[in-house]
């Protein structure tokens, strides 16, 4: 049972304290959690929010039967190298974006029991949306552990290719950037067209929120969506006719595109 295996977190940042906060809420004993991280005041943070057991010392890893790397991507490979020589069956989980499977198992003396996640920000409030992808080698069991965690977050994906992880950056992992950027310009034009700030922060808001929760019946023909709100000669056509025009699909492509790029340029350091 996941419940009763230690998890050992290394690294103590927001997306730890997210999953942290996700495994108590599912009922995950909070003894078997630990934080290991060298600032003390983000440990004391974290003992007094989540009452977990945290260290700055990497002794405790000892027993841990699971490890999430939590750290930034430039740490990964420090840490794999100073924790390789004491593994024994564990199961590896890596946050980090753009870290390969290939060069934490490199790092980790050839190790094989790893997988590689890519959550988004939103895991704060138990909605994100998490690609995994693990080595060839990966048991069922640990499998099962790596799943079991991460739903307790919110929905998750498998891929079988991990080349696709980079993609998952720059759609799910960056998106939460992008759906907000949309909203802030949207209640932006909206004070622009007279509404006050709160009248423009409600309306679109709830705009945005209604229409994320129909969308999901018509994913494969948003075009139908589009249309129905789309009245010949009517206001929503003129304002689409703009959106074409100034090719806002193509403008989301060109943020994707260089989201991935960066993906695979910081996996490639």
């Amino acid at each position: 049972m996941i419940k009763q295996k230690k998890i050992i977190f290394v690294g103590g940042g927001n997306m730890a304290k997210a999953i942290i906060y996700g495994l108590i809420n599912n009922g995950y004993t909070q003894s078997n959690l630990f934080v290991i991280d060298p600032s003390a005041d983000q440990l004391n943070t974290i003992s007094s929010d989540y009452s977990v057991n945290v260290s700055t010392s990497m002794c405790q890893l000892n027993g841990g039967e699971i490890i999430i790397l939590a750290t930034k991507p430039h740490h990964i490979k420090s840490i794999c190298e100073s924790i390789k020589d004491n593994l024994n069956q564990q199961l590896i989980i890596s946050i980090a974006a753009g870290i390969s499977i290939k060069n934490i198992s490199k790092w980790l003396g050839n190790y094989k029991h790893i997988v590689r996640t890519m959550p988004n920000l939103v895991a704060q409030i138990q909605r994100s949306m998490t690609a995994l992808c693990g080595a060839e080698e990966l048991s069922q069991d640990h499998k099962n552990d790596a799943q079991s965690i991460f739903n307790t977050i919110g929905k998750i994906l498998w891929l079988n290719d991990e080349f696709k992880i980079d993609a998952v950056t720059s759609i799910s992992g960056s998106g939460p950037a992008y759906v907000f950027y949309f909203l802030d310009s949207l209640i932006e034009a909206g004070e622009k067209v007279g509404l006050s700030r709160d009248e423009a922060e409600y309306l679109a808001h709830e705009t945005l929120i209604g229409s994320a929760i129909m969308s999901e019946s018509y994913l494969n023909d948003l075009g139908t969506l589009i249309n129905n709100v789309s009245s010949k000669g009517g206001t929503t056509e003129q304002a689409i006719s703009v959106l074409k025009n100034k090719d806002l699909k193509e403008i989301i492509g060109l943020a994707v595109a260089s989201a991935f790029k960066r993906a695979i340029e910081i996996g490639s350091k």
